[in-house]
């Protein structure tokens, strides 16, 4: 098995290392480089605007109280609530 390794090792038949395939290896390089940077841009751009979308939803809510009244008092009554967004410049949005 040793001897096997040794013989690939020192075998260099097939081998060829020529300027051509340097220079489309660095195309190729070059050009995933830009591609990737494109995605880069593309994908930031859409999470801004998820951020956007996300910052701009109104999240005030509000819902009414309801009151059963049976024959001489109140059997069950729930309050209303609300809750709105102080905007930081004053006004409730």
């Amino acid at each position: 098995m040793l001897n096997v390794l040794k013989q690939l090792a020192r075998d260099e038949q097939g081998f060829v290392v020529s300027s051509e395939l340097i220079l489309i290896l660095k195309i190729g390089v070059i050009g995933m480089i830009v591609g990737l940077d494109s995605v880069q841009n593309s994908v930031v751009s859409e999470l801004s605007d998820i951020a956007s979308a996300i910052g701009g939803s109104n999240q005030t809510y509000t819902f009414g109280g309801w009151r059963q009244i049976g024959s001489s008092s109140t059997l069950s009554f729930t309050a209303g609530s609300s809750f709105g967004f102080i905007r930081l410049f004053g006004g409730m949005s």
